[in-house]
């Protein structure tokens, strides 16, 4: 059984890492490459959350996080976040039938050798600058960096180690390389999906998916009104529009709703215009929030997608959900371990989300019960962690 994170908001992170072990870990000098690719908000926020548990514990460690796809060839490095955004936004079923294909293909000799020519070719940049002056230590939080540090970690040209944090509770098989030595897992079943695709136990540590600084559990107040917060992650995706049509017909019991449209400005423009002249309950449009935790933190209820890493904020600030419809391949592994456990409501269209809150103004117990669950689950200190793990590892 691994070990667990503090769960409870009375731990820090320097009760989290004991004093001793700060000290030791001060001396440690080594030069830290976290890579992420820019598909979506949550490899980013993942990367940089590891990158400043390490600098907080070793501030000798030079750390740089780096986004793989700026050094990657034209037009890929701009194609590919435009293309997997137009795919997740609107044409999900294609992409749902991408991601389980190329899952199914990938243990496949030849597949896994054309994926290493395009990699290669597409990374030329990259790898002629990372060669130069190789790190110690490369983390990955994306698959892509996973493949293309791999790969010259295989053919003996980088001799350093390299870990995989995975940021989805299940696992697509573009994630398994032989040459990772060391697999981040947000939960238990994660650590058994890479086992099956033959990575060794001792290869792979449960330390829940990293986030920011600031995830922690508080008490809510719980009198006067619900307090919500409608996210449609950092694009700015999901049925946004249609949940605030559906809040704003709640002038008895909801108190005040949060929605952050992320990037997506037009979506940001629209709906401050629809809002501007309600005032029961309070409405609130932001677009991309930097502080986001302060907004989770402030809210009874979050209505958003399950995303791994909004799913790991979620868990760690102990703040129950409705989810919307999951992204077809690693929203759905999301969403159906959150079902599984109980810790999350779920549902298909706006208009479900009426009944799950008739039910919670009838009974707001129901909210005490899922923040319980949430916080036996929650992993706020995942970013921490990995860090030890890494800088304990290394010596």
């Amino acid at each position: 059984m691994e070990a667990r994170s503090p769960s409870t908001g009375r731990d820090t992170e320097a009760s989290y890492v004991g004093e001793r072990t700060r000290e030791a870990l001060a001396l440690a000098a080594m030069r830290i490459w976290i890579l992420y690719a820019k598909a979506g908000a949550g490899h980013k926020m993942a990367a940089e959350a590891v990158r400043d548990a390490i600098q907080s514990m070793a501030p000798s460690c030079e750390v740089a996080c780096l986004d793989i796809l700026a050094q990657c060839r034209y037009p890929f490095r701009e194609l590919y976040p435009l293309v997997y955004r137009m795919l997740v936004t609107r044409f999900t079923r294609i992409w749902g039938l991408f991601f389980w294909l190329t899952h199914a293909l990938a243990p496949l000799r030849f597949f896994r050798w054309l994926r290493h020519v395009f990699n290669a070719f597409q990374s030329e940049a990259f790898t002629r600058e990372f060669l130069k002056n190789p790190p110690d230590y490369v983390i990955a939080t994306h698959f892509f960096p996973v493949e293309v540090v791999g790969f010259l970690k295989e053919g003996a040209r980088y001799t350093g180690r390299l870990a995989g944090v995975v940021t989805d509770l299940g696992v697509h098989r573009f994630w398994i390389h032989p040459a990772v030595d060391v697999y981040f897992a947000g939960i238990e079943g994660t650590r058994r999906a890479i086992m099956r695709e033959g990575i060794s136990s001792g290869r792979i540590q449960v330390t829940g998916i990293p986030v920011r600084r600031g995830f922690v559990p508080r008490e809510r107040e719980g009198n006067g009104g619900l307090k919500i917060l409608v996210a449609g992650g950092g694009m700015g995706v999901g049925p946004v529009e249609g949940l605030v049509e559906i809040l704003l017909t709640y002038a008895n019991g909801i108190k005040q709703v949060d929605v952050v449209c992320g990037d997506n400005r037009a979506l940001e423009h629209k709906l401050k215009l629809k809002t501007a002249r309600f005032g029961t309950p309070s409405i609130r449009i932001h677009g991309f929030v930097e502080r986001m935790h302060e907004l989770f933190l402030g809210a009874d209820l979050i209505i958003t997608k399950p995303g791994g890493v909004t799913v790991s904020e979620c868990l760690a600030t102990a703040t129950p959900c409705i989810f919307t419809r999951p992204i077809p391949g690693q929203e759905e592994m999301n969403l159906s371990w959150l079902k599984e456990q109980g810790l999350a409501w779920a549902i298909d269209r706006p208009e479900d989300a009426r009944t799950i809150l008739e039910q919670i103004l009838a009974d707001p117990s129901l909210l005490k019960e899922k923040r319980m669950k949430l916080k036996r689950d929650g992993r706020p200190f995942a970013a921490q962690a990995i860090a030890l793990k890494i800088l304990e590892g290394f010596h």
